[in-house]
């Protein structure tokens, strides 16, 4: 539920908020990759470059096969041009 209200913010183009629910979906599942790349483009969207490599590494450590996860992995820099 909290994972849906991130993704339906940052559809809206509401990254700023979208950040507070992406974070609380990291701690009530932190085991979960999907939250934590979540999370990663959320702060890609807000401009938080260093923070976002820690999310989306963190979410490759727990499922390096997650294709979504190593699509922004891979293209991280270019987020930021």
């Amino acid at each position: 539920m909290i994972l849906q209200g991130a993704d339906c913010l940052g559809e809206q183009d509401k990254h700023e908020e979208a950040l507070q629910f992406a974070r609380e979906a990291t701690e009530a599942e932190p085991a979960d990759a999907g939250a934590w790349g979540n999370l990663a483009m959320c702060m890609i969207q807000c401009r938080q470059k260093e923070e976002a490599r820690k999310a989306i590494d963190f979410a490759i450590d727990l499922d390096p096969q997650d294709p979504l996860n190593r699509y922004i992995r891979d293209n991280f820099e270019n987020y930021f041009k």
